[in-house]
């Protein structure tokens, strides 16, 4: 009678661990799920449609249309272009960057204002510092409106993309990166119309920026800006 039990009481052990498996398998697949072009989005991330046992929810992401991976940062929208799982970055790019064809000066310039200052030790996403480790780093540009022409090696003129070749207001558009900025005037009769992030190599900081065609400034923009979520793993979040 004894061995009838011990029999009994291991196969009910059995049955209980392969339950146990297949329901972790199940809430796996669950975790795992894709949007668009990017796959199998992991831990840290997840989808707001996810089981709430799925991620972390300060890394909620949103699909759209079941095509377009969005992040939410500080209350707006963000594409994801890709999340890097060995480096712990992610990369987004502003919705008007190409957004309407027709539209070239949405398409040029940001919709969102985005800065360092919006960053707090408390978030779960950071800035990269410019040249850490292999990234090419987050860094401000300044979109600067003119009623006079400036001629500098460090503003990009991008007024001569725009349909017609200046735009319509007959003012003039400069890129600026933030670095250049503390150094030089803006220029006269200026004024910062939008703070963007880039990620760019630095050749593009010593490059004389009047060099630069529309075409790889947009490209540039439609690349957009890496962020790291790597206090995720650390467990340094909320730190001061």
């Amino acid at each position: 009678m004894a061995r009838g039990m011990g029999r009994l009481t291991a196969l009910i052990v059995v049955v209980v661990l392969l339950h146990q498996t297949c329901n972790t398998s199940t809430a796996e697949d669950h975790c795992t799920p894709s949007c668009g072009s990017i796959l199998n989005i992991s831990y840290p991330f997840r989808l707001t449609s996810d089981p709430e046992n799925c991620g972390d929810q300060m890394y909620n992401l949103s699909c759209e249309n079941n095509q377009t991976l969005v992040l939410h940062l500080y209350h707006e929208r963000y594409y994801v272009r890709q999340i890097n799982y060995t480096d712990y970055s992610i990369r987004v790019v502003d919705p008007s960057i190409g957004l309407n064809a027709n539209d070239q000066y949405y398409s040029f310039i940001p919709r969102y204002s985005l800065d360092r200052a919006n960053f707090s030790p408390r978030d779960p996403y950071q800035m990269y510092a410019q040249g850490e480790n292999t990234h090419p780093g987050s860094d401000r540009m300044y979109f600067v409106k003119c009623e006079k022409p400036v001629n500098s090696r460090y503003h990009l003129n991008i007024s001569v993309c725009f349909e017609g070749g200046v735009y319509s207001s007959k003012t003039y558009t400069y890129a600026l990166f933030w670095e250049y900025r503390s150094a030089l005037k803006l220029g006269d009769l200026c004024q910062v119309e939008q703070i963007s992030l880039a990620s760019w190599s630095n050749r593009y900081y010593n490059d004389d920026l009047r060099n630069i065609s529309c075409t790889d400034f947009h490209n540039k923009l439609l690349w957009g800006f890496e962020l790291s979520w790597f206090r995720a793993y650390c467990g340094c979040r909320g730190e001061q």
